[in-house]
């Protein structure tokens, strides 16, 4: 089983193609175009942490985009997911406000809400949130998860 990280995939939201310009003519194409790059890396068994903003979309939209990707799946709660009960509903495994393992850290957020000793303990900060921007000055030992800065693609921290 390998472990994956990805976050703001946003699937289900037409406006975020405009807003942080996304490559695509159309939601669909988009929500399509991730679920393909995701399955290409990701198998049945593995996991996937998910750092956010999974989907902006109807509650039956959502879980039918889920049903498709591979893995198992948990999330840190993003400003636009919703309640927990309604991301277990989708299928989430589980659901934090921000995940410890092995000295990585996720957060939905650059620095908020993270327990500062957690902080300093990690080897790398997994962080989402803010799509295309970089951050500067960058926050030492992070890397941006989000979808736009990796080629919407899972990806594993080695």
């Amino acid at each position: 089983m390998k472990t994956f990280f990805i976050s703001d995939q946003h699937f289900g939201h037409s406006n975020v193609i405009r807003l942080v310009g996304r490559p695509f003519s159309h939601v669909k194409e988009m929500d399509e175009f991730m679920i393909r790059k995701h399955n290409e890396v990701v198998s049945p068994e593995d996991r996937v942490i998910m750092g956010g903003d999974f989907a902006l979309a109807t509650f039956s939209y959502a879980q039918s985009l889920f049903d498709r990707l591979n893995g198992l799946k948990y999330i840190v709660r993003g400003n636009h997911d919703g309640n927990e009960s309604r991301l277990r509903r989708i299928g989430f495994l589980e659901v934090f406000k921000y995940w410890y393992e092995d000295g990585i850290l996720v957060c939905h957020y650059p620095r908020k809400d993270v327990p500062e000793d957690l902080y300093n303990e990690c080897k790398i900060f997994l962080y989402g949130h803010i799509h295309e921007k970089v951050l500067d000055p960058p926050i030492p030992k992070s890397k941006n998860m989000c979808v736009e800065h990796n080629d919407y693609t899972p990806f594993e921290v080695l």
